[in-house]
């Protein structure tokens, strides 16, 4: 029955992509003036989805800057993910193009997991050959339409173009070296929102939907006026997972 949900809501969702303003690299549609340079911390934790009981914490530390690379403007967002276990803190660095998000190269590493990096390039990504002990040498994925990069998941969802409540559009994501292959996840405008932000602050928020399948969501709000992705709450089978924006730091 499960099977057959799935499978019902994958040709819903062919069907109504058609009708979804799309999102991607190509078309350049992010709100890429809002992305500014400077840190940020999210408080992350992983909850029972019956009982609310925490079962992890953790701390992720974001910083973005703007580089030039050979004669490329760059946005650059490194990551330091840390856990009350060790073995599981994570560094992720992503490099991609200022003008459209287009990843260029992305590297992370794990004690428990070991390093994982990729080169991107015109068609494709492609594990690389130069960097000592990756797990990825020899991957190799083609792509038709250029994906986003899920591990700046955060900072694209804050430069969707929303323009209003009921508002439907796709965006396509790949996780690096990850076994789905990119597709287009729809999006929903639920709603105008204040959020409540430091010192009881109220602060004016588009919340959107972004559906992964039958089972899987997240929302997460947005601010409006300058697009910062203040709270992101992830649905999952048995569990509700939770960044929470505690510190931003623009320079």
């Amino acid at each position: 029955m499960k099977t057959k949900l799935a499978f019902l809501f994958l040709l819903f969702s062919i069907e109504s992509m058609a009708q979804r303003d799309s999102v991607s690299v190509e078309r350049g549609n992010l709100l890429i003036k809002f992305l500014k340079p400077g840190k940020s911390t999210y408080l992350v934790t992983s909850a029972n989805a019956k009982t609310g009981a925490v079962t992890q914490i953790s701390v992720w530390n974001r910083e973005t800057r703007f580089e030039k690379k050979e004669g490329r403007d760059v946005v650059l967002v490194k990551q330091m993910r840390y856990y009350a276990d060790t073995v599981n803190n994570k560094f992720v660095y992503t490099l991609s193009d200022r003008g459209n998000l287009r990843t260029i190269y992305d590297y992370t590493k794990r004690l428990r997991s070991g390093t994982e990096a990729f080169n991107y390039l015109p068609g494709g990504i492609v594990g690389a050959d130069t960097v000592d002990h990756n797990m990825k040498t020899g991957f190799a994925l083609g792509f038709k339409d250029f994906p986003f990069c899920f591990e700046m998941d955060l900072e694209t969802l804050a430069l969707l173009p929303i323009k209003k409540v009921g508002q439907q559009l796709a965006i396509n994501f790949y996780h690096p070296g990850g076994q789905i292959p990119p597709q287009y996840y729809p999006v929903e405008v639920l709603s105008e929102e204040d959020f409540l932000g430091p010192n009881g602050v109220k602060i004016k928020c588009w919340k959107i939907k972004l559906q992964y399948d039958t089972d899987s969501f997240d929302y997460s709000w947005i601010s409006k006026e300058g697009h910062e992705l203040l709270k992101l709450e992830g649905h999952y089978p048995g569990i509700i997972f939770t960044k929470l924006k505690t510190i931003t730091h623009f320079q």
